[in-house]
């Protein structure tokens, strides 16, 4: 599968690429939203991993700037450093604007490979729920 990862903090950026990358995937990682922009065009990734906490945009705004449901835009897994008591009100916004699942940093790579597997087969089966890992 071919992902994009969106993330301000190099460490980050380069420890995700290198988990996925492990797991077989194609990795492309961008620290903004222009290059994220840049990427979704130029290479059409299968799913997009992003923060919330970009530098350049809020992570919310990257979503909103694309419509869904729409056939050419992947599904989104985000994630974000919150805490529990703001939990349910990220997931509901997160469905609102069409991430596929939320993750709450940190996270541990099992977290983060079930939270894949569970937009890839949302995505499958046409279910636009969002889970919260």
């Amino acid at each position: 599968m071919r992902i994009l990862v969106v993330d301000a903090d190099f460490a980050t950026r380069d420890f995700l690429s290198a988990a996925l990358k492990s797991e077989g995937h194609q990795v492309i990682a961008v620290g903004d939203i222009h290059n994220a922009h840049v990427a979704l065009s130029a290479w059409r990734p299968h799913l997009v991993v992003a923060d919330l906490d970009l530098i350049d945009a809020m992570g919310w705004g990257f979503l909103r700037d694309h419509p869904r449901p729409d056939s050419s835009w992947p599904p989104v897994l985000m994630y974000s450093v919150e805490d529990p008591a703001t939990l349910k009100r990220m997931e509901d916004a997160a469905r609102r604007i069409g991430a596929c699942c939320f993750l709450r940093k940190p996270f541990k790579l099992d977290e983060l490979f079930g939270a894949l597997a569970l937009c890839e087969s949302r995505t499958e089966s046409g279910d636009d729920a969002v889970g919260l890992v």
